[in-house]
């Protein structure tokens, strides 16, 4: 499996941009990223972690629960009840 530093790149975005970033999301402490080829958005602790999900061991038994970000905990609770 390929290591993740060669597989994903990080670019650092520049001041300005770092600056309204960090005005929409104040509870974001570390600041963003911008990684691969199209540039997604990340915050920067990503960085710290990308390495363990991209080499993460997938298993056939995996459940993946895919939703959107501060959707809530509990409607997981409710499926999984």
């Amino acid at each position: 499996m390929a290591d993740a530093a060669t597989a994903l790149k990080f670019k650092e975005l520049d001041q300005e941009t770092q600056k309204t970033m960090r005005k929409l999301f104040p509870g974001e402490r570390g600041g963003f990223v911008r990684i691969g080829p199209k540039g997604y958005l990340v915050t920067e602790r990503y960085k710290e972690m990308a390495a363990d999900i991209y080499n993460m061991e997938i298993r056939p038994s995996d459940v993946w629960v895919v939703t959107y970000a501060r959707s809530g905990k509990n409607c997981l609770g409710m499926c999984n009840t």
